[in-house]
Formats: C-alpha cells, sequence, structure tokens
C-alpha cells in the first residue's frame, strides 16, 4: 500500500513479483521506475538486476511503457540481465530473463542450453518450471513445455498469467 517511491529494494522487488503474476500493463511503469530506483540504492542486489532484465524485456516485447530515450530495450534488458549474473550467477529469474533474450534474438541453441541449465538446478520451483514451460512453448516446442507447465500448475494454488498463455498456444497447434 505504500507508494512506489517510498519502498525500499526489497518491496520494489515484491512489486516487481505482484507485476509479474499478472504481466498488467499499469503495473509496468512503477514496477520499473522501482527497480531502477533499487539498482541505484543497492547496485550489487541481483534480484532487483533481473527483475529490471525483465521488466525491460517486456517493454520490448509487448510495448509497455516505453522509454527510447534509454536506448533499446532489448539491450538494456540484456544489460540487467549480465549485472545480475555477474552478482550471483545462479540467479534463476536472471537465468529465465537471458533465455527469453535470447528467444527473443532467434538464438535458440543459446536459449535450449540457458534453459537447460536452470532446468538442473533442483529442487525446481514451480514458477521456474512454468516460465520455462511458457518459453518452450512460444519457441514451438510444444512438448516440453506442456510437460513443464503440466508439473509447474499442479504445484502452483494460482499460476501467473503466463500459463494460461502458453496453454492457449498450445491449442493452437
Amino acid at each position: 500500500t505504500k507508494p512506489a517511491g517510498e519502498l525500499d529494494p526489497y518491496e520494489c522487488l515484491l512489486r516487481f513479483y505482484d507485476y509479474a503474476h499478472s504481466y498488467d500493463p499499469m503495473l509496468h511503469g512503477e514496477a520499473v521506475r522501482c527497480a531502477q530506483r533499487a539498482v541505484l540504492s543497492e547496485p550489487r542486489y541481483s534480484g532487483a538486476w533481473s527483475a529490471l532484465a525483465v521488466l525491460y524485456l517486456h517493454e520490448w516485447i509487448f510495448g509497455y511503457d516505453p522509454q527510447p530515450d534509454r536506448g533499446p530495450a532489448l539491450e538494456r534488458a540484456a544489460d540487467a540481465a549480465r549485472h545480475a549474473l555477474d552478482i550471483d550467477a545462479s540467479g534463476r529469474v536472471s537465468a529465465m530473463a537471458v533465455a527469453a533474450i535470447k528467444l527473443a534474438m532467434d538464438d535458440h541453441q543459446a536459449f535450449e542450453q540457458i534453459a537447460a541449465q536452470a532446468l538442473d538446478v533442483k529442487p525446481l520451483h514451480p514458477a521456474v518450471a512454468a516460465q520455462f514451460g511458457y518459453l518452450y512453448v512460444t519457441a514451438g516446442n510444444w512438448q516440453r513445455g506442456l510437460e513443464l507447465l503440466d508439473a509447474a500448475t499442479q504445484a502452483m494454488n494460482a499460476p501467473p498469467a503466463t500459463v494460461r498463455v502458453a496453454y492457449a498456444f498450445a491449442n493452437l497447434e
């Protein structure tokens, strides 16, 4: 309930997760500004850098809250993901962001390699499985994507919006 300008870096990360559950474009801009403030105040906070990578990626993919004066969104996403991985090489959100960025750049080989490494980290968090399931479906690997989505949704009370989108894409096949 706090105004975004009053949130600390951890609370900004929670604001990002609130956005990430729905991909609501009305929450995107506030989440971006909060994550930008978080990395300025805590430059070694990998979670905030990971969130920023995803938010910039969504700017590029969905056209949310465009910031053309800051450079191309996909380049900013890649830079933020690199910062996150430089700080914490095992970060799952940053690995998802890098995989999604590689997919957006049509580098399917790099996507597959990053996804395989991230999915090998045990225990596998259901949200990670769900996001990679979505990415595999959008990459055209319906079978692998649906396997991950099915496993993830069984372990989640309220799957994120991407799960419904991925099932919709798969059913269009």
